[in-house]
């Protein structure tokens, strides 16, 4: 039979553990958040740098955005 003491022990590491868990899945599941904003980030990046890019191409080669400015 176990001593209250080890029972003691025992429940400390017990929920020691389990805190240990739970720190570990809130960091993961803020690290997925995280990626994921980044990714949707970077794909509003690459759509505005495809529109600049797009747009200094028409201006330069006397497009509509040319004529506008004139």
């Amino acid at each position: 039979m176990m001593s209250p003491e080890e029972i003691r022990w025992g429940a400390k590491y017990i929920t020691l553990i389990i805190c240990n868990v739970v720190a570990l899945y809130h960091v993961y599941y803020f690290y997925k958040k995280t990626q994921k904003l980044r990714d949707e980030v970077m794909e509003k990046d690459k759509i505005i740098y495809e529109k600049e890019k797009l747009i200094q191409k028409l201006s330069s080669s006397g497009g509509f955005y040319s004529s506008i400015s004139e």
